[in-house]
């Protein structure tokens, strides 16, 4: 078999998932942003979305509108990738995310009460930490652009965490707010009403791995939701995700 793995760049996760796949009979081309999305695309029977950048979900669409296995689904990359909609998605399957607002500048210091700050501005398309700032007050909407379009979410207190998930396996890690998956992590168990949470988000979304970082304070939120993290924090990632590829793509 010949699979197409998408992603950003070859980083050691992406290197050693390929060589566990190809241990196991899969062919594996690996391209990156810069690739061209064509009917080539065609010659391979599977796709893994390895990114959620639009480019790449746009291949995920042609390639499952072909009868391609795409994991992880295109649609649900594609709600995910942007952050209102992911947050449309949460509510709709019952999980609870911090307020937020969208609008323009002028419009969220006009119509938005004090009391929503401090708040975090997030990209409203992203991943991880890239790109967000804390708004402390109202005042502090003066560093953005007149027109620019601003997502804000509102500051929850309590303690962050990043739980990811690899098929049945769930790891919860406590961090750092705000930063990057990697920097001051410490593993941690992980309770009950957080393994529910990531079941109900696991087969609401149909996603047999990802991550979520939540906030537990005197509720659980959900802040971030992602469909194909790097796990740098999982012992034998790649063998464990190779292995939850091959079992999804294979069945």
């Amino acid at each position: 078999m010949r699979w197409l793995l998408l992603c950003r760049e070859r980083h050691d996760f992406v290197e050693a998932l390929s060589s566990h796949l190809g241990k196991n009979g899969i062919e594996v081309d690996i391209w990156l942003q810069d690739c061209l999305i064509d009917e080539q695309i065609m010659n391979y029977d599977a796709l893994i979305l390895k990114s959620k950048i639009q480019l790449f979900i746009y291949a995920g669409f042609l390639a499952k509108k072909s009868g391609m296995p795409v994991v992880p689904d295109p649609r649900v990359a594609y709600d995910l990738r942007n952050r209102w909609r992911s947050e449309l998605v949460l509510r709709r399957i019952g999980l609870n995310v911090p307020p937020a607002v969208m609008g323009l500048k002028e419009n969220i210091s006009k119509d938005v009460p004090g009391d929503f700050f401090p708040a975090i501005s997030k990209p409203l398309l992203g991943s991880m930490s890239q790109g967000i700032k804390v708004v402390e007050s109202i005042n502090e909407l003066s560093q953005f652009e007149e027109n620019e379009l601003l997502y804000l979410q509102k500051v929850v207190k309590g303690t962050h965490y990043e739980i990811d998930f690899i098929g049945d396996e769930i790891m919860m890690f406590e961090k750092e707010p705000l930063v990057h998956e990697t920097k001051g992590v410490m593993e941690t168990s992980v309770p009950p009403t957080v393994v529910e949470i990531v079941e109900t988000f696991k087969n609401r979304t149909d996603l047999i791995l990802g991550d979520l970082d939540i906030v537990i304070g005197d509720e659980i939120w959900i802040v971030d939701p992602g469909t194909f993290p790097n796990f740098q924090n999982v012992p034998h990632a790649a063998g464990k995700v190779g292995n939850i590829l091959l079992g999804k793509i294979r069945s």
